[in-house]
């Protein structure tokens, strides 16, 4: 059967084994080094510099580090971090610290927050403080930001106002190609904006027109439309803006065409009272795009989204009454001739009820388990925890009108096999909420009957790469991004190089690892040809129920 649900969170192998890796007193451990500026290398005062303890734990021998980013629900508790000011001359120090693992960074005004990044990217920027140790001269090159400035301009060169500037750039991610806005900023009333803040890159400019009014009609006449520099209308056919390390680029101006656009129209029910509120346009290109909702003598209510360029777009309307909201999603594809006659029922919001379970022992609390419902129709992430009592049983109010996918984002031993709504199987159409409240219980069964994947990835040399993203990935990856990201698994290993997948579905996978400097993680999982130019570089493996495998992998550089 084909589930259509999960992308689990493999832990570093041991991050669950709460043994420290040394003795955490005498705090008799120091650290110090010197700021400077990445560009041109003098030092920088006045920066705020901040360390703090990642909490290292033995496993067999060796050291797995928690607090990657990728963790297990039970969070190790760190201690406060430690501030100091660099001085005249950029030094900064640390006394009386605990033996650990340790992250040290600095920030400052018209910089970027940096770290302090080893020599051997096998560490990942880490500086382990055995007892008694200490660690000198640690410099920190604090990055300059770079800054874009400029003018976004209507008819006759008039200054807009209230106009939105998105920094962004095309990436793949669980919605396919979609724009990804960076940094925004809305123009002043001299049609200004300034971004600031921003690492070195290439970006796409996107400049939105200001909110507009009641009339978006065609009747109201030519309007403002979202442009990208240096002055398309698509992202296909713009240019980007690729800026250096501290760059500060003035005077990128925008001039927004004006022409009739595209408009949607229809009407919206006022379902059990509840009234309409709010009807707007989401496009992975365009970003989201608010219409305008209106009463009819009649009592009814209509809506308009004006001024949109063709495209595909989730049409989504809000309605509300006292203590429940009411929802309506529709996928649209337009072309310049707009699209009338649209009827929109906004459902309402329901609250669920269910439990989890087990065919064998889990392996720990059932608390511990994490689970997400994952909005279908949302053109963006849009997730509602599901948190477990000890007992297995949760309660969600108030989840908006939608069909979703369960995401299990840690099970530990276990992994989804059925989704069960009243009693009627879910796995592969989805939980729909969109016709009220449901009748039974949502019940999420998991199998215990999986395999598990150990072993150590090291460097080109033989050496413990820790600094790797390692990914189980499907033997043939689905074509769909949400069950290509329900197939798949990533972890990071530990400092002497050990990782582990646990909970596995039986299968045919491939296991790869990357370092994480280099490796896209969205490419991996959503687009294929990205994955082509390592085939030859995977492992394959074939996962049966309670196996157990050991490989050793070597870090794609």
């Amino acid at each position: 059967m084909r589930i259509l649900l999960v992308l689990f969170l493999a832990v570093p192998l041991g991050a669950q084994q709460h043994t420290p890796a040394w003795p955490t007193s005498p705090a008799n451990c120091n650290v110090d080094g010197q700021v400077v500026d990445s560009v041109t290398s003098l030092p920088v005062a006045g920066a705020v510099v901040t360390i703090y303890n990642k909490h290292a734990y033995r496993v067999d021998g060796g050291i797995a580090i928690s607090g990657t980013g990728l963790q297990p629900p039970e969070q190790v508790p760190q201690e406060d971090p430690r501030s100091v000011i660099s001085g005249d001359n950029g030094r900064f120090s640390f006394a009386g610290l605990e033996p650990g693992i340790y992250i040290v960074g600095a920030i400052k005004e018209g910089y970027l927050r940096s770290r302090y990044m080893t020599p051997n990217p096998a560490f990942s920027g880490t500086i382990t403080l055995e007892p008694g140790t200490d660690a000198h001269d640690l410099p920190i090159r604090l990055r300059p930001q770079s800054v874009l400035a400029g003018h976004i301009l209507g008819a006759g060169g008039a200054p807009l106002a209230g106009a939105k500037v998105g920094l962004g750039k095309l990436a793949v991610g669980r919605d396919g190609r979609a724009m990804s806005i960076q940094a925004s900023v809305v123009t002043n009333q001299r049609g200004e904006y300034r971004i600031e803040g921003l690492e070195p890159d290439e970006y796409y400019v996107r400049a939105e027109p200001p909110a507009r009014g009641p009339n978006t009609s065609g009747a109201a006449g030519p309007l403002y439309m979202v442009s990208f520099y240096p002055g398309s209308e698509t992202a296909g056919d713009a240019h980007t803006v690729k800026l250096s390390e501290g760059q500060h680029l003035e005077g990128l101006d925008m001039t927004l065409p004006q022409r009739q656009g595209a408009t949607i129209r229809g009407t919206v029910a006022a379902t059990d009272g509840a009234v309409p509120s709010l009807v707007q346009v989401t496009s992975k290109e365009f970003g989201v795009l608010a219409g305008t909702v209106g009463r009819t003598d009649d009592g009814s209510y209509t809506f308009e989204v004006g001024g949109l360029s063709p495209g595909s777009y989730w049409l989504h309307a809000r309605a509300f009454k006292p203590g429940r909201a009411y929802d309506a999603w529709m996928p649209v594809d337009l072309d310049w001739s707009g699209h009338s006659g649209i009827e929109l029922r906004p459902a309402p919001s329901v609250d669920l009820h269910g439990h989890v379970e087990f065919d064998g022992p889990m392996g720990g609390a059932l608390s511990r388990v994490r689970l997400l419902l994952d909005n279908s129709y949302s053109a963006g992430n849009s997730w509602i925890w599901i948190r477990l009592q000890d007992d297995g049983t949760f309660t969600l109010n108030g989840v908006p009108a939608a069909v979703y996918r369960i995401t299990p984002e840690y099970t530990d031993r276990g992994y989804l096999q059925a989704v069960r709504m009243g009693g009627v199987d879910v796995s592969e159409t989805g939980l729909d909420l969109t016709h009220g409240d449901p009748s039974g219980e949502l019940v999420l069964s998991f199998s215990t009957a999986s395999g598990s994947v150990f072993g150590d990835v090291v460097d080109e040399n033989g050496k413990p790469a820790a600094g790797t993203m390692i990914f189980l990935l499907p033997a043939v990856m689905p074509a769909d991004p949400q069950l290509a990201r329900a197939a798949s698994r990533y972890t990071v290993p530990d400092r002497r190089g050990h990782y582990g997948f646990i909970g596995i579905q039986p299968g045919d996978y491939r296991l790869l690892a990357w370092r994480q400097a280099v490796v896209n993680q969205n490419a991996v999982l959503y687009d294929p040809d990205y994955l082509k130019r390592f085939e030859a570089q995977a492992h394959a493996v074939q996962i049966g129920p309670n196996s157990n495998q050991t490989i050793q992998l070597q870090a794609i550089r």
